[in-house]
């Protein structure tokens, strides 16, 4: 049986939750963040033909950093707790 009596999470609990799933994603190399910003820019893997590539993009989607979506048409979008991280980083400065 459920029990809702600590029901609704304060948004306390609920950020903590959010920081606990984000840190199991992590850490996330520059590199990488430059491809999940193509990735959701574009909404496509953005896979070359390069084989080094195919196992970084079985990480990402193995470890939900990167979701597939097939609703109406195939396409892919980083996780939304990565979302600022993501969009965020500058490939300039590696931050």
């Amino acid at each position: 049986m459920r029990d809702d009596s600590q029901l609704p999470l304060s948004p306390i609990a609920v950020k903590a939750a959010e920081n606990a799933a984000r840190s199991e994603m992590l850490p996330i190399p520059g590199e990488h963040l430059v491809w999940l910003q193509r990735i959701a820019r574009t909404h496509d893997i953005c896979l070359e033909k390069d084989s080094e590539r195919f196992a970084a993009l079985a990480h990402f989607l193995d470890n939900w950093l990167v979701l597939h979506y097939r609703n109406g048409s195939d396409w892919y979008d980083v996780h939304p707790l990565l979302r600022e991280l993501v969009d965020g980083h500058d490939a300039r400065t590696g931050a």
